[in-house]
């Protein structure tokens, strides 16, 4: 009898049907406790760096320059470039990031079958609602173009190209990025190889293209030879290299001589 009910409240907690009632609360309860937060926030340094930088530009190309020694990719400044259709205002700044939440609440509350309960949680979660809503940095967008792949690959009419390309703004949004927006289309193309949709020989020419694509979003964070960061943090150099051969012997002798340390 104990194992029936506790099978029966597992079904009900992560299987009940979608409630369009809670999700409109929960939406509109979330972008209201951003806003609250964005209010009480005040703009951070590295905030208004990337902003001072993407205004600075006469044009698009001109941005590439400018972002040279920032050690991340062009998406993200290039999106704020952009709010200053609007006039070179602070809330254009805040307003922008602002409608990459709504959006993104709107997929994961309307578009994808999450359990209620975990919904319940998403407004009050640290990341949602502090992370990727309130610090105005490029992390929202790096969710958001996540989602919107994954969104993209789910629905019932699924877009392969969509999904690649918001795959490839997220890894031109971040850096780091690049090795999780690769797995990710790797997963995706074996979706479509294993119905036969591809044959092996498309699979591995659109994985190709991604994969070039993806690598120039690192290639465009190596500052120019000037800048003493391109040794230290984005090219391999033999002290380097050599630095991390002392810390991997130090850990593999700390590992197996741990009891002969005095601590």
């Amino acid at each position: 009898m104990k194992n029936i009910f506790l099978t029966n409240f597992h079904n009900r907690l992560l299987f009940q049907k979608q409630n369009n009632t809670l999700n409109l609360f929960l939406f509109v309860l979330s972008l209201a406790l951003i806003i609250v937060c964005k209010y009480y926030h005040e703009p951070w340094r590295d905030e208004l760096h990337s902003l001072c930088i993407s205004w600075q530009a006469k044009n698009p190309i001109d941005l590439l320059y400018l972002r040279r020694y920032e050690g991340h990719p062009y998406v993200y400044y290039f999106i704020l470039y952009l709010t200053q259709i609007f006039g070179k205002s602070y809330f254009a700044f805040l307003t922008v990031h602002f409608l990459a939440s709504c959006i993104l609440y709107y997929l994961l509350y309307f578009k994808f079958e999450i359990p209620n309960f975990i919904k319940i949680l998403l407004p009050f979660n640290y990341y949602f609602l502090y992370e990727f809503g309130t610090i105005n940095r490029l992390y929202i967008f790096l969710v958001l173009f996540f989602v919107l792949a994954i969104y993209y690959h789910i629905k019932e009419k699924r877009n392969l190209w969509l999904s690649m390309l918001f795959l490839i703004l997220a890894a031109h949004t971040h850096v780091q990025a690049i090795p999780i927006s690769g797995l990710i289309a790797i997963a995706i193309l074996y979706e479509y190889y294993m119905p036969q949709i591809f044959t092996l020989k498309q699979s591995i020419s659109i994985l190709t293209i991604v994969a070039i694509l993806l690598l120039l979003s690192y290639f465009s964070c190596i500052p120019p030879n000037d800048c003493y960061n391109r040794v230290q943090n984005f090219i391999p150099s033999k002290l380097k290299l050599n630095e991390l051969s002392i810390k991997i012997n130090f850990g593999i002798n700390t590992l197996f001589n741990f009891n002969k340390f005095d601590w």
